[in-house]
């Protein structure tokens, strides 16, 4: 890998410093067998190496390419591949190859140690595959576990001189073009929205690397090599239809199901696994994943097919898609010959704003502003373990542990049995004391309070907590990657 200080886009090729040829991209044809790229492009993107690619792509056999090794053009384990180790630089140009790629359907790559930033992260996106046949056109991009691949705002690099306001109105316009064909294009390409509003967003001295499973699936990035799982796992089920769902909707899918919701059904040696609702249209809709025997090219490539309630709609899964979204990427990286482990948990924490009321024999005996923190961890098996933790201006901690008592729907309170009370079923005094309380925190007029109270069995205490409509809100809420 060539390694380079970050040469950052230019919205402009008439704002770009006169580039020399040692300044530009090096075009070669030595192939990377790990990524398996025909062609390799390192360094600087400049004004002119589209061209440069598209001469040197030219020659790559057509015909009957399994003669030389190379696969067939089809195919997802085709070489018919561009791999890219670039810091950026003009934004135009990156555009130009993104164009080239998606006409000609040639696949993009970022081998393992090597970074693909800025305009070449544009370049990279052009990359697809046609099908050939029912699934058309679909994205042709892997990332290596172990590369980068970063994205964020181009800018206009401007020398010190001054320039008309014609100049600077080409320039702009010049601007839009671009990151109007990103849009316009976006769906033939498989570059989602979502994924241009980041790098929108990103500042042009920041960078957004794509690092976990659920970013690379959502954006249609396929991370590449991953040794496949032997065997259909439950939770490898779930996992692929919210990573693809994810992709479908382009936006982070909250993940409800648990591995024990799956049906698995075994057909010769084909496994096919059910989850049997949760998707579309009022969440009522299945997902079926079906997994044929594992070869070995299905590293790189696809190796199952999800449907969502049995209709047309089928997408493959890569072997990386088989991992919680919060993965990330770097864990997956080949070290044995054996599949990846999954991470054993992820933790997500949030704080709100809350008043923390005790009420003992109908009266109140504490009432301050504490702080709620909220404590989700999701398991490998996708169950969730969620704690509340009530922070006192004191130093004291009330601790909820949500749905943790032996109890059918009865939660622990600091190591107690406690039974959620609903507010209708508050009396009118402590629902007022609740409302009285809360009016500290300054909500809002279109903002609502909400109470939440438990009884604690041992003691015959109330304790009640009061807090916006969208804290209780954010507590509902599921993993999001």
């Amino acid at each position: 890998m060539i390694s380079h200080q970050p040469v950052f886009s230019s919205l402009f090729a008439a704002f770009l410093l006169a580039s020399s040829a040692a300044q530009a991209a090096e075009v070669s044809k030595a192939p990377n067998e790990e990524m398996r790229c025909y062609l390799s492009v390192e360094g600087p993107i400049a004004a002119g190496d589209a061209e440069k690619i598209r001469t040197a792509m030219a020659e790559f056999p057509s015909d009957h390419p399994e003669d030389t090794g190379l696969y067939y053009p089809n195919s997802m384990n085709s070489w018919r591949k561009v791999c890219f180790d670039s810091p950026g630089g003009s934004f135009s140009e990156g555009v130009e190859i993104a164009r080239y790629l998606l006409a000609e359907q040639i696949g993009s790559a970022v081998p393992r140690d090597a970074e693909c930033i800025s305009a070449c992260a544009v370049a990279f996106m052009g990359g697809t595959n046609d099908t050939k046949g029912d699934g058309g056109s679909i994205p042709f991009r892997q990332l290596h576990p172990l590369g980068k691949l970063g994205f964020h705002a181009p800018f206009i690099e401007v020398p010190e001189r001054d320039y008309s306001g014609a100049i600077v109105q080409q320039a702009f316009e010049g601007a839009l073009a671009n990151i109007g064909f990103l849009l316009s294009r976006g769906d033939e390409m498989k570059f989602p929205r979502s994924l241009v509003l980041r790098m929108l967003q990103t500042p042009s001295d920041k960078m957004h690397y794509v690092k976990t499973v659920g970013e690379a699936s959502r954006w249609g990035i396929g991370v590449a090599p991953v040794v496949p799982r032997a065997n259909l796992e439950q939770a490898s089920v779930v996992n692929a239809c919210y990573n693809q769902e994810a992709f479908l909707q382009d936006k982070p899918m909250e993940i409800y199901a648990k591995a024990d919701d799956v049906v698995m059904e075994t057909d010769v040696a084909t496994a096919v696994g059910t989850l049997p609702s949760g998707f579309r249209g009022e969440l009522s809709m299945r997902c079926r994943v079906v997994h044929p025997p594992v070869s070995e090219y299905d590293r790189y490539s696809p190796l199952t097919h999800r449907a969502i309630h049995d209709i047309t709609e089928y997408e493959g899964v890569y072997p990386f898609q088989f991992y919680d979204p919060l993965t990330p990427i770097s864990s997956l990286v080949d070290k044995s010959g054996e599949p990846p482990q999954r991470v054993h948990s992820f933790e997500q924490r949030h704080e709100v704003e809350a008043v923390c009321l005790v009420f003992e024999e109908g009266q109140v005996r504490d009432s301050e502003p504490c702080r709620w923190e909220i404590r989700k961890v999701r398991n490998a098996d996708l169950t969730v373990e969620e704690s509340w933790h009530f922070h006192w201006p004191s130093g004291s901690e009330t601790i909820i542990a949500r749905n943790a008592a032996k109890e059918a729907k009865a939660d622990m309170l600091n190591g107690g049995t406690a039974r959620r009370v609903e507010a209708w079923d508050l009396p009118s005094d402590n629902r007022e004391a609740i409302g009285d309380a809360g009016q500290t925190l300054g909500l809002a007029e279109d903002r609502w309070l909400s109470e939440n109270c438990w009884h604690v069995t041992s003691t015959k205490r109330l304790f009640c907590v009061g807090s916006s409509g969208d804290a209780v809100a954010l507590a509902a809420k599921g993993f999001v990657e």
